[in-house]
């Protein structure tokens, strides 16, 4: 009878080397057995040993296809704004607009102060023979800017403070002439500050026995404080009293540039 060629203990089995050894003895005893005659009835199957030891892991597979992809998550919250970035530079101008419609027209602005005065005599004054004699002009029509006074040096027309510039001045001499047997000349003129030349406006050769009227005018270039008087003159061949009439006798001055 055939037999196992060591005794195996299941429990001392280490490796699978040696479970393989022990059923490849156990399966030839197992073919031999039916060799005599009559043959015994095969012997039930021995209890399965335990499981042997997990092999090593066998390498990896290839990869699988991809599933399909799934649907996509809701949105998430909005997170927080940025930072202001820097200013960038500055574009192009654009073109001009159309003229805007013209605005209503302002006040009237106040213009240059006014300059002028006028001046008259209101008594008589004696002109001596051949003698140049500025008129009194002792009463005042009016006077805008201190021009003229009517008392102290009253024959004075003087540019004040700040109105220097082109003046005109406009003088008329009403005398009359007593009775003198020889013609005479008789001149009226202006003369500047005082010392001046003489700028003769007319002069007329008279008759004795005449009332006359002499006007005329003149323009000056002046400074401030430059004045300008009215001359009167007569000259006759046997010397007179020419007699300066009042009231129509007049002198005025007006800034006109």
């Amino acid at each position: 009878m055939a037999k196992l060629s060591k005794p195996y203990h299941v429990s001392k089995l280490t490796s699978p080397e040696q479970v393989d050894r022990m059923f490849e003895e156990l399966y030839n005893i197992a073919g031999t057995g039916g060799s005599g005659s009559g043959g015994g009835a095969t012997g039930p199957t021995g209890p399965t040993g335990p499981t042997g030891p997990t092999g090593p892991t066998g390498p990896t597979g290839a990869t699988g296809a991809s599933g399909p992809t799934g649907p996509t998550g809701p949105t998430g919250p909005t997170g927080p704004t940025g930072g202001t970035g820097a200013t960038g530079g500055t574009g192009a101008s654009g073109p001009t607009g159309p003229t805007g419609p013209t605005g209503p027209t302002g006040p009237t602005g106040t213009g240059p102060a006014a300059f002028n005065s006028q001046a008259h005599v209101s008594g008589t004054q004696n002109l001596a023979h051949n003698t140049l004699q500025a008129v009194n002009f002792n009463v005042n029509d009016f006077d805008n800017g201190g021009i003229h006074s009517a008392t102290v040096n009253n024959t004075r027309f003087t540019v004040p403070s700040g109105a220097g510039g082109v003046w005109l001045f406009v003088g008329t001499l009403y005398f009359t002439v007593p009775d003198n047997p020889e013609p005479g000349t008789y001149q009226w003129g202006t003369r500047k500050n005082g010392a001046g030349s003489t700028l003769v406006l007319q002069e007329l050769p008279l008759s004795p026995a005449t009332e006359a009227t002499i006007c005329g005018s003149v323009m000056y270039n002046l400074a401030a404080g430059d004045y300008i008087e009215f001359i009167a003159y007569q000259f006759t061949s046997a010397p007179v009293v020419v007699v300066i009439q009042p009231n129509f006798t007049v002198g005025s001055a007006v800034k006109v540039g």
